[in-house]
C-alpha cells in the first residue's frame, strides 16, 4: 500500500513537471513569434545606397528593392546612381565630410582603400549567421587583413563575346582574333571586327598577363610592367587599333556596346553585366575565354572580380542596411539578378540551370586573377590606361611609356605610404 501510495505521489510529480515544461514550450513558442515580428519592424526607416549600375543592373535593382520594400513595409531603400568613375571620390568626400551613404556597391579592389582609410565596418560580425552562404573565392576578395570587410554580391570577369551571325566559332589564339577581325571589317560602312574599351586597364589586363608581364612583381606590392611583356603587349594593341584598324579611332565603352548591339561589331570585350543589354538589342550572340596568346602560347589572364556590398562607419542605418545586404545577395534576388542582369551569383545556394552565359563566366574565371585588393592597386588603374593612350595616340613610343608608367605607379605608392 505504501508503495502504492509513493508511485502515486512520483507519478503526480512527473505530471506537473511536464505541464511546467510544456507551458515553457508554449512560452517559447509564443516568445519566438513575437521576437520575429519584433525583428521584422525593426528593419525601418530610409536605407540610402550608391552604386553605380545602369541599364538592365539598376531595372533589375529596383525590382529588387520593391520585393524588399514588400517584406519590411516600415523600411525605404533610396538607391543613388552615381556614375561609376565617379563613384570612389564621391564616397570618399561624402564620409570625410560626414554625409556617409548607408550602404553602397563598389568592386572588391576597393577594399583595402577603404579599410585602410578606417571608413567601412568589418562585417564579421553582422554577417556570422549567412557567411557560409557564399562562395570562398567570393569571401576571400571581400577580406583585407583576415577581416571581412565586404560582402559579395557576384563574381565577375569580362569574357570574348561574339556576334554569332557574323563569327561562327570564337577565335582560339590572337592570330586568329586578328584574321577575323580584319574579315568582319568594313570602315566605309562603319563596320568593325573587333572592339574594345581599348586603354581600360580592365579589359586589357588579360592580353597583358597572357604576355608575361605581372601588376605587382612580389609580396611588397612593387611594381611589375616588366619592360619587353609590356612592349609587346602595347605592339599588339597597336596593331588592332592603328595597323589593322579593327576598330575605330575614337572608341570608349559606350561606342563599343553601340556598334554591338547594333550589329556592327563582330566580336568586343565585355563582362556580365552587360548581359542584360546585349539581349534586349536582339542581336544572337555568345561568349567564349579570352583567345591563347599566339607569341607566348600562354591564356590570357583577365581580372577576376566581385561587385561587392560595403557597410560605411558613418552609415545612420547600419540594421537595415545588413538586412538589405542579405536580402539582395539571398537565393531568390540573385537568381534575379543572373536571369535579368546576368550576373553570376556569389551566393552557393543558387539554383540556375543550364545557363551558358554564366557557364561562360565561370570557365573564364578558370584563368582569370583577382584583383588585389591592396590599396596600391588603386595607384595602377590610370597610369596604365595613359601607357596605353600615349603609344596609341603617337604621342610616346612603348618603351618610353612603359618606363613613364612604371616610374608613375612608383612615385604614386610612395606617395601613399607617406615616404
Amino acid at each position: 500500500m505504501k508503495k502504492l501510495k509513493k508511485l502515486s505521489i512520483l507519478l503526480s510529480m512527473l505530471l506537473v513537471f511536464v505541464g511546467v515544461l510544456s507551458g515553457c514550450s508554449k512560452n517559447e513558442e509564443v516568445n519566438l513569434e513575437e521576437l520575429e515580428k519584433e525583428t521584422s519592424n525593426e528593419i525601418k526607416g530610409e536605407i540610402v545606397f550608391w552604386h553605380g549600375w545602369s541599364g538592365a543592373e539598376e531595372e533589375t535593382l529596383k525590382e529588387a528593392i520593391a520585393k524588399f520594400e514588400d517584406k519590411y513595409p516600415e523600411a525605404k531603400v533610396t538607391a543613388v546612381p552615381v556614375v561609376f568613375e565617379q563613384l570612389q571620390d564621391k564616397l570618399k568626400a561624402s564620409m570625410q565630410a560626414g554625409e556617409s551613404p548607408d550602404l553602397f556597391l563598389g568592386p572588391n579592389d576597393w577594399v583595402g582603400v577603404f579599410a585602410t582609410l578606417n571608413q567601412i565596418e568589418p562585417l564579421d560580425t553582422y554577417l556570422a549567421d549567412v557567411k557560409n552562404d557564399y562562395i570562398p573565392s567570393g569571401l576571400e576578395a571581400g577580406t583585407f587583413n583576415g577581416r571581412l570587410y565586404a560582402l559579395p554580391e557576384s563574381i565577375e570577369s569580362p569574357v570574348l563575346i561574339y556576334n554569332a551571325d557574323l563569327i561562327k566559332e570564337a577565335p582560339k589564339t590572337t592570330e586568329e582574333l586578328i584574321k577575323l577581325a580584319v574579315e568582319n571589317t568594313n570602315e566605309a560602312e562603319g563596320k568593325y571586327g573587333f572592339v574594345m574599351d581599348i586603354s581600360n586597364f580592365y579589359f586589357n589586363k588579360g592580353f597583358l598577363a597572357g604576355y608575361g608581364a605581372t601588376i605587382f612583381a612580389d609580396e611588397n606590392a612593387s611594381i611589375g610592367f616588366e619592360n619587353e611583356a609590356t612592349v609587346n603587349f602595347l605592339n599588339f594593341l597597336n596593331t588592332l587599333r592603328n595597323e589593322k584598324k579593327v576598330m575605330p579611332k575614337e572608341v570608349d565603352y559606350n561606342v563599343m556596346m553601340t556598334l554591338f548591339t547594333e550589329g556592327k561589331a563582330a566580336m568586343i570585350i565585355n563582362g556580365p553585366w552587360s548581359f542584360g543589354d546585349i539581349d534586349k538589342s536582339g542581336i544572337n550572340w555568345r561568349a567564349a575565354n579570352y583567345p591563347v596568346i599566339s607569341e607566348t602560347n600562354k591564356e590570357a589572364q583577365p581580372f577576376m572580380g566581385g561587385k561587392m556590398l560595403f557597410l560605411p562607419k558613418g552609415a545612420k542605418n547600419k540594421e537595415g542596411s545588413v538586412e538589405f545586404m542579405k536580402f539582395i545577395t539571398s537565393p531568390e534576388i540573385s537568381k534575379l539578378f543572373a536571369d535579368k542582369a546576368g550576373h553570376v551569383p556569389a551566393n552557393k545556394n543558387v539554383d540556375l540551370g543550364d545557363n551558358w552565359k554564366i557557364k561562360a563566366i565561370q570557365e573564364q574565371v578558370k584563368f582569370a586573377t583577382p584583383i588585389p585588393s591592396i590599396p596600391e592597386m588603386a595607384q595602377v588603374w590610370d597610369p596604365a590606361k595613359v601607357m596605353v593612350d600615349e603609344v596609341l595616340s603617337g604621342k610616346s613610343k612603348p618603351e618610353a611609356a612603359v618606363e613613364n608608367a612604371r616610374n608613375t605607379m612608383i612615385d604614386k605608392i610612395k606617395e601613399m605610404r607617406g615616404k
